[in-house]
């Protein structure tokens, strides 16, 4: 959460809007994101490792979300608070659900649901434009 309000709370956060949707696993995977937790199915299903957390047990046992992850839908084309360009659909919260499911997908784990909750978010394009651009909406 704290990078979620550190990155985005500022970028006109009361026009974001969100709308509660099912992805598919193909469209889960499909979700673009700047970094992979796709090893922590691997790490809490190792029964040598030392990786045990509540959302890796809730999703091992339910196959999906504890609580939706958030992506952006209209954001190709659009520039990261980071600086770095967005594909059309981006992971913006959920990192290690998201990582989690995925890792279970990739190891055919038995129980994985077939649907999913997401919320996706439509940004206001002006406030992630790029640099030097005059795109407003």
């Amino acid at each position: 959460w704290d990078d979620f309000e550190r990155l985005w709370a500022s970028r006109g956060i009361e026009r974001f809007k969100f709308q509660l949707r099912q992805y598919d696993n193909h469209t889960i995977l499909d979700i673009g994101r700047f970094d992979s937790w796709d090893d922590l199915a691997v790490r809490q299903l190792d029964p040598k490792g030392d990786l045990d957390f509540w959302v890796g047990r809730y999703m091992t046992e339910r196959g999906t979300f504890p609580t939706p992850i958030i992506v952006a839908t209209n954001s190709e084309g659009l520039t990261h608070p980071r600086g770095m360009p967005m594909p059309a659909r981006l992971l913006i919260e959920g990192h290690r659900r998201l990582g989690m499911l995925r890792g279970l997908l990739a190891l055919d784990f038995p129980g994985v649901q077939a649907m999913h909750s997401v919320w996706e978010l439509t940004l206001p394009r002006d406030c992630f434009a790029p640099p030097h651009s005059s795109e407003h909406g």
